[in-house]
């Protein structure tokens, strides 16, 4: 589960387990997601320590504790309301001249060109700060890399953080660290080679509602569009109460575009086989997780079949739709607790270092077992999906 959101998940021989490289919506998000969350211990370095059940300790006593409250009360006797959320407005990332923002992968022999990026001349403390703040990250200087968000930065995050300073043309992720450096001008230079590197891109006009696209819902099986040719403007949307793509689904189809959401974390074997008669370009435009940023196609998210690409000639885009109030409208109340943390704290230590890799905590894969009383898996895909595709839509 760490790995989705770029963090890291390890026992402490003191205080239990704990998530690093974490800011505070995604350590919610994830003791959520492991299944029963009572509360957290939050500290100002970018780790949290999860809980099934709630114990007053006397342990870190620096970090903050938090108590989730599925029933939207009050929790525990001291409990107060959380302060008001500094997250962004939700939406896909737009830039000036009112264009939605997709990233493609820079050339792999073309890394970061550290503190002295020309792209970074115009950033200072003040920045970058508040941008930083309304996505639960940090915003600092870092010796040798230059300014950048850090503590639980996801891409999406990074993306949406590198369009609202201004102009973005690239940005450096290391997803091990929860950290990125955005720029506002292209450098190929050799820094910070175990990165990622990302360029900005106009996305492509299918997701704006600019022109046809076939919606493509429920199941996909088995060699279901096997040589379609009739997809409205040859781009199909997948929508997001889709999980799996079936084997051979799309192979020897015409199509141009091809946008997939986060909910896809199954690809059958050679699913998009020969698109175009090998020779057009097939574009797969990815998207993100709305509640998280992170892309599970980046992250070993998603089980990919063999050949799954064969003989199809595809580029790929990454868009992003943040959408942190619709999920958090799901996610019940959070209260602060004064109390300091138990490090014998049982429910703690139930948890075992398998936990990285069992469930991604998404919209589509969670089963009510995973959420609080009062969550439903279905309205929580809907009100994500309905008010992503609105925003996009202008609805």
């Amino acid at each position: 589960m760490a790995q989705h959101y770029g963090a890291q998940w390890k026992y402490d021989d003191r205080y239990g387990w704990r998530f690093c490289g974490m800011g505070l919506e995604d350590c919610r998000a994830a003791c959520l997601g492991m299944g029963d969350c009572a509360e957290l211990s939050v500290s100002n370095n970018g780790c949290c320590f999860p809980a099934m059940t709630v114990c007053h300790g006397s342990e870190r006593t620096s970090d903050v504790k938090h108590l989730y409250d599925a029933a939207c009360s009050q929790a525990g006797d001291a409990a107060a309301p959380s302060p008001p959320s500094t997250t962004p407005s939700a939406g896909p990332a737009v830039d000036a001249a009112g264009a939605e923002v997709c990233l493609e992968r820079a050339p792999e022999d073309e890394h970061w060109c550290g503190q002295g990026h020309p792209g970074q001349t115009s950033y200072t403390a003040e920045s970058g700060a508040a941008v930083a703040a309304r996505h639960g990250v940090s915003w600092s200087y870092r010796e040798g890399s230059g300014w950048g968000f850090c503590n639980g930065a996801t891409l999406g995050k990074c993306l949406a953080g590198c369009v609202e300073m201004g102009s973005c043309a690239e940005l450096s992720f290391s997803a091990a660290h929860g950290c990125c450096f955005p720029a506002t001008e292209p450098c190929a230079g050799e820094k910070r080679p175990s990165d990622n590197k990302y360029v900005s891109v106009e996305c492509v006009a299918a997701l704006n509602g600019e022109v046809p696209c076939a919606l493509i819902s429920g199941r996909v099986q088995k060699q279901e569009y096997k040589a379609a040719t009739g997809f409205e403007g040859n781009c199909i949307e997948i929508t997001e109460d889709v999980t799996s793509i079936g084997e051979q689904a799309f192979e020897d189809a015409h199509i141009d575009v091809a946008a997939i959401p986060a909910s896809v974390t199954e690809i059958g074997k050679q699913a998009f086989k020969a698109l175009n008669d090998q020779q057009g370009e097939a574009l797969f435009v990815w998207g993100c997780d709305p509640c998280t940023g992170a892309w599970p196609i980046l992250e070993s998210g998603v089980s990919e079949g063999d050949d799954w690409l064969q003989d199809t000639v595809a580029s790929h885009q990454f868009s992003c739709a943040l959408l942190p109030s619709a999920c958090n409208q799901q996610l019940g109340m959070w209260g602060r607790q004064p109390f300091g943390w138990r490090s014998s704290s049982p429910s703690n230590h139930s948890y075992d270092s398998g936990l990285t890799s069992k469930r991604r905590p998404t919209l589509a894969n969670m089963s009510s077992s995973d959420m609080a009383p009062m969550w439903s898996p279905s309205s929580l895909v809907s009100a994500v999906t309905s008010a992503v595709l609105a925003r996009r839509r202008g609805g």
